[in-house]
């Protein structure tokens, strides 16, 4: 098993991408930086879309390096990716280059698995949160007062919300919370429905809002 993932084109490919995409990221996340400092905070939605843009930047950029890298028969041309690099590289650093990249090379498609591996579980348990966020919306809550609501369906009607959704009072929630896009839902911890002044709560449900 170990000598087929370590001949695996694919895994391989994808092992050098992922080693790109560190100085790619850094790179990326310079420029952005860059720009944050040039745009003023008064313009959060410019800082918004540049952030936006160096994210899916970062993807395309990734996904362009695995097509160019990848190559279907790996053995002989991933020697020869290997060559054009130790060849870009000074003379007096490209032995430790190579006896470095000899000493790691059965390893390095390991770290492809183990990139995937992490994925899966990173993937899991959002779909774990997700689903238990989900259902703080529909378990242990409370209509909220007729003053309550009121409130709020005046400030739906403020910032003129296409779809209008729902106040419940929850009482498992922490903290205030908007829940699903479909069908949404403004969680609203029942404590914080005692403990603040009518102006802060109407600033958290702006907020959720």
């Amino acid at each position: 098993m170990t000598e087929t993932i370590v001949a695996h084109s694919l895994l391989t490919s994808l092992t050098f991408t992922l080693l790109h995409c560190l100085w790619q990221g850094t790179v990326i996340a310079v420029v952005l930086k860059s720009l944050l400092l040039l745009i003023p905070h008064h313009r959060p939605q410019l800082r918004y879309l540049a952030s936006c843009g160096a994210l899916l930047t970062s993807i395309i950029i990734a996904c362009l390096t695995f097509v160019i890298l990848y190559q279907p028969s790996s053995d002989g041309q991933n020697a020869q990716q290997l060559a054009s690099v130790i060849n870009a590289i000074p003379d007096n650093i490209v032995s430790p280059v190579e006896q470095t990249y000899q000493a790691y090379a059965e390893f390095l498609p390991w770290l492809s698995v183990m990139w995937m591996v992490s994925i899966c579980f990173l993937s899991l348990r959002l779909i774990v949160d997700f689903f238990r966020v989900s259902n703080l919306s529909n378990t242990d809550y409370l209509q909220p007062e007729p003053w309550l609501q009121q409130r709020f369906d005046n400030l739906v009607a403020q910032i003129s919300l296409t779809a209008k959704p729902v106040l419940r009072i929850s009482l498992k929630a922490t903290v205030p919370m908007a829940v699903g896009w479909m069908k949404p839902v403004v969680l609203l911890p029942a404590s914080m429905v005692t403990g603040l002044s009518n102006d802060q709560l109407e600033m958290l449900l702006l907020h959720e809002l």
